[in-house]
């Protein structure tokens, strides 16, 4: 891994694809604030809330995959592609794209996370997936 902040943000993709809930959320800072572009935006704040939705997407999904595509240097932090494959635990569907993140890092600590999701493509796989567990 590289030094800061890069080698955070590999550690924490590296934890979240062993499924590891205590070590992803470690990275994050105390008042780090999360947010997922999706239909709805999903706004966290704070290490502890974002621990228990990592908690929950591990309890519905097992990680298949989870890898950075790229990272990049910005202004205010760094961007990536994050390759990602995630199978529901309860009907064997599979979710799997790249999604982009932003990220800001001071200290080891990821201070702000901005996720982005094809939101299209959510909604159609829980559509699938909801459809799938009433049969």
């Amino acid at each position: 891994m590289l030094s800061e902040p890069q080698g955070t943000l590999e550690a924490v993709i590296i934890a979240f694809s062993l499924e590891d809930i205590e070590s992803t959320a470690a990275y994050f800072a105390e008042d780090a604030d999360c947010v997922i572009v999706t239909t709805p935006h999903i706004v966290l704040h704070g290490r502890r809330e974002i621990r228990r939705r990592i908690n929950s997407i591990l309890t519905d999904y097992h990680v298949d995959r989870f890898a950075a595509r790229t990272i990049h240097p910005t202004e205010d932090g760094l961007r990536t592609q994050i390759l990602f494959a995630f199978r529901h635990r309860a009907t064997g569907q599979v979710i799997d794209g790249v999604m982009r993140v932003t990220a800001t890092i001071r200290d080891g600590r990821i201070e702000r996370w901005h996720e982005y999701h094809d939101s299209g493509r959510v909604q159609a796989f829980l559509r699938l997936v909801h459809s799938t567990q009433g049969s």
